[in-house]
């Protein structure tokens, strides 16, 4: 797996953080799988059907006719039809004429119609059909698609090495450890840091990204694979973490130990109550607490698990968390009155809008709108806050009250969902095809999908509300209780 660049490593442009390669103008990115994969289909069919040490003893097979011929250095298949007829039938002859098994695996070439050079690869090669040749191109592209991985870097290396070795590529003699790193790749892999050696291949094959490349033969491929072979949906294999009993057990708890932990929560809030008169601070701290806890009994007895609806939640959760944190932080009685305010002038915005609009969503009843946005004081004498209630936003809230860690393992990605963000989109409605000669492509998922459970999280968030209720009204010790 290839070394990821931490956060610090990134720069920031504004609102972007870029890693180093990003910043580089230059670069012309090409793919290995979607283009230079398939210029070297012969050399994956092999690799990919015989033993490791088999295949790269073909290679070094293959090699040898590049050293000996410099014109056939570069073994692409568009490459390879660009030779002269006589020197494309001597290559593909040396190539079918080192074994039998290597023949057969080699026809599974000729099932695309538009292979370069079909002629002389069907002349030599016979006439194969997609039942005996179907199952080894699965097998091989699959080993591949990834371009680190080994079976990858095997393919690309046969391709450097006959360049290498034919004498059209050479390295300066001044670039420090290069005698080292060449004698590595005449002898891969059992000389020298193969994985150092394996990074230099695949940095120095970039043949394939310089000009402007014919993209017809790659294009053919991929769309004769996707037209003949059929999908395999991921989820068929999707299995339900917890058996029958494990379930009805989680939920039976978890459904116990909301109720209870609602009804103590309640009682505590009746014992600390002093007085009948506003206190926005009172009861901002037990209505954000219990407004976590409806999301949490929402999750267990709706059975919002796994589901973008607990996803939602969650994120609410966390949301009221940092709130009350940076509340509780602050604690002065203007903050507690601009937190409160924000929210009636927002039921008072509400209220107006959907006057001018003459039309209720079923989803609003108007009259508890109405009755929020009057609750403290005549709505004439409320105003309207249309940015964040405290001129800042919940991440700055979250630093300001050391809970950065928190926004950061909770928020970032559940907020995905409610916006509907690429990422959210992509894990919820589309399934990856398990077949690898889709390329692994995205098709959308048959049913409802079966997101990572979200209780745990929703707990731990529960849990950390209640902490800080009992930070600001003592003794408060019950706390939900893991299965």
């Amino acid at each position: 797996m290839a070394k990821e660049t931490n956060l610090s490593g990134h720069s920031k442009d504004g609102k972007r953080l870029h890693p180093p390669f990003a910043k580089i103008k230059e670069m012309q990115l090409t793919s290995w799988k979607d283009i230079a994969m398939p210029e070297i289909l012969w050399a994956v069919l092999v690799r990919g059907n015989l033993e490791r040490n088999v295949a790269l003893d073909f290679f070094r097979h293959v090699v040898s006719f590049a050293q000996h011929n410099p014109e056939c250095a570069d073994v692409r298949l568009t490459e390879i039809a660009k030779l002269a007829p006589n020197q494309r039938t001597a290559l593909i002859n040396h190539m079918a004429g080192w074994s039998p098994a290597v023949r057969q695996i080699l026809q599974a070439l000729l099932v695309f119609p538009n292979l370069p050079g079909r002629t002389e690869w069907a002349a030599i090669l016979g006439e194969p059909n997609w039942e005996t040749a179907g199952p080894d191109l699965a097998t091989a592209v699959k080993e591949v698609l990834w371009h680190q991985s080994e079976p990858a870097t095997d393919c690309r290396w046969v391709n450097f090495l006959c360049f290498l070795q034919s004498g059209k590529m050479k390295f300066a003699s001044s670039i420090p450890g290069i005698d080292d790193i060449v004698r590595g790749i005449y002898e891969y892999p059992n000389y020298g840091d193969v994985a150092h050696v394996q990074a230099f291949v695949r940095s120095g094959d970039l043949r394939h990204t310089i000009g402007d490349r014919d993209l017809e033969w790659v294009t053919h491929f991929w769309d004769e694979c996707y037209r003949k072979t059929e999908c395999i949906p991921e989820s068929a294999g999707q299995e339900f973490p917890y058996t029958q009993e494990e379930w009805d057990k989680r939920r039976e708890h978890y459904g116990k130990e909301t109720a209870r932990i609602r009804k103590s929560l309640i009682s505590h809030c009746f014992n600390s109550s002093t007085t009948s008169a506003i206190d926005v601070r009172f009861e901002t701290i037990f209505g954000l607490a219990l407004y976590s806890q409806t999301l949490l009994d929402e999750i267990s007895i709706l059975r919002l698990n796994f589901s973008v609806s607990g996803r939602l939640t969650l994120r609410a959760m966390v949301e009221a968390y940092i709130t009350l944190a940076y509340l509780l932080k602050k604690d002065d009685p203007g903050t507690w009155g601009a937190y409160r305010e924000y929210g009636s002038g927002q039921a008072k915005l509400v209220h107006l809008k959907l006057k001018e609009l003459g039309k209720i969503p079923s989803s609003i009843n108007p009259k508890t709108v109405d009755r929020i946005a009057n609750e403290d004081k005549w709505q004439e004498f409320v105003s309207i806050n249309i940015g964040h209630w405290d001129d800042s936003n919940l991440r700055k809230n979250a630093e300001e009250s050391g809970l950065k860690d928190v926004y950061d393992q909770y928020y970032n990605w559940s907020s995905g969902y409610m916006h509907g963000n690429w990422a959210a989109v992509r894990e919820t409605t589309y399934q990856s095809c398990y077949n690898p000669l889709h390329r692994l492509h995205r098709i959308p998922e048959f049913g409802l999908p079966m997101l990572p459970d979200v209780m745990e999280d929703a707990i731990e968030i529960g849990n950390k509300m209640l902490d800080l209720l009992d930070i600001a009204y003592p003794e408060y010790k019950d706390r939900i209780r893991s299965l």
